[in-house]
């Protein structure tokens, strides 16, 4: 296990910056996952780690030992590509020798590396197979078979599971998962998934536009987004995003727009006549019936789109003020076309500067 730190770190193309001024310490032992649009820097971030491409300014340091100009063959690392770079000409076995055998390991001692990690990772009946005779989920096993193999102090996986379905993504994520729990390896894991990232990590780290926009656990980044950008990014349905205006009402503030009214909930920075961005996310969204009280609906509107999904159903909801996606579980209350009333809980409701973005929460204390 080895630490990992990035400080003040820099990477340009020529006069293009695409990271710029990247601080970043992720654990001995932690699985930190990468994540972000494309184009945000999380895999040239990974590739600055791995040594294939060079650091334009900043410090990187591995276990403590600073390897900016370390080849990457001698940093420790191990990586597992988003295509399966396996060696189509050699068997199984001889795919996940190989790197052992370019150190001189002694044959007897990569027998019983191989064979372990085989039974690890369900191969051992596929050692003496070629490559093209496996499936896209084993030909994943097998790359992973062989960063393991060689027990460096750093995995380093490059969108592994985006060439997989949706079945073999899912396991593939739990064998990751399992892989991390029973070696305790430090892990840095770079996806545009934010479903991998919500269901892996011990740390997100949201990336866009070369910056790390908010960094914690997956639960601290849903619960607590830093921004608008986390807000939205984190979070499946995304979350809705209304433009209301902080107004005096009684010895408070209300927040308001056409045909839209709810008392501001404590716990946030809010001044008279401010641009307030309201953040909901569609599970907490509630549809109210005739027979709930008017005081609790904040605006009405029509169902404009509607997606049972057996477990759960999605409805989108045209009102004055935008629309807005709610999740209900089971098949859903509404159809389409129905005149609903919505709620918006307040202790569910995150609050961003109109202007800036940034998150309003009052910092706890």
């Amino acid at each position: 296990m080895a630490e990992v730190k990035l400080e003040n770190v820099k990477k340009s193309f020529g006069e293009v910056t695409v990271i710029e001024h990247l601080d970043l310490t992720i654990g001995s032992g932690e699985l930190a996952v990468l994540v972000g649009p494309s184009g945000c820097g999380k895999s040239t971030t990974l590739r600055m780690i791995a040594g294939l491409e060079e650091i334009t300014e900043g410090t990187l340091s591995i276990g403590g030992r600073v390897v900016n100009h370390v080849p990457p063959k001698d940093r420790d690392i191990a990586m597992v590509f988003q295509s399966y770079a396996l060696y189509p000409h050699m068997t199984i076995f001889k795919n996940l020798a190989f790197g052992l055998m370019l150190r001189k390991t002694p044959a007897a001692e990569i027998h019983s590396r191989v064979n372990d990690v085989a039974q690890m990772l369900g191969l051992e009946k596929l050692l003496d197979r070629k490559p093209k005779q496996l499936s896209g989920g084993q030909r994943q096993r097998v790359a992973m078979g062989r960063a393991i193999v060689r027990r460096p102090k750093v995995f380093l996986f490059d969108e592994p599971l985006s060439n997989l379905d949706a079945k073999l993504r899912a396991q593939m994520r739990r064998e990751i998962a399992r892989l991390h729990r029973e070696k305790g390896t430090t892990m840095i894991y770079v996806t545009h998934d934010q479903v991998e990232a919500m269901t892996l990590a011990d740390v997100i780290v949201v990336m866009h536009r070369g910056r790390i926009m908010q960094q914690g656990s997956p639960l601290e980044l849903f619960d607590r987004p830093a921004n608008r950008f986390v807000a939205e990014f984190i979070g499946s349905p995304q979350m809705n995003i209304l433009h209301v205006t902080a107004v005096a009402s009684g010895d408070g503030l209300a927040l308001e727009a056409d045909g839209f009214s709810l008392p501001a909930p404590g716990g946030f920075r809010l001044e008279r006549g401010q641009r307030v961005l309201l953040g909901v996310r569609p599970a907490d969204v509630m549809m109210l019936g005739a027979d709930r009280s008017e005081e609790v609906a904040a605006c009405e509107g029509e169902v404009d789109v509607s997606e049972p999904m057996g477990a759960e159903a999605l409805s989108a909801v045209t009102t004055p003020v935008g629309s807005v996606v709610v999740r209900e579980p089971g098949h859903g209350s509404v159809a389409l076309g129905d005149r609903v009333r919505l709620g918006f809980p307040a202790d569910r409701l995150h609050l961003f500067d109109g202007e800036t973005e940034v998150s309003l929460r009052e910092e706890e204390s």
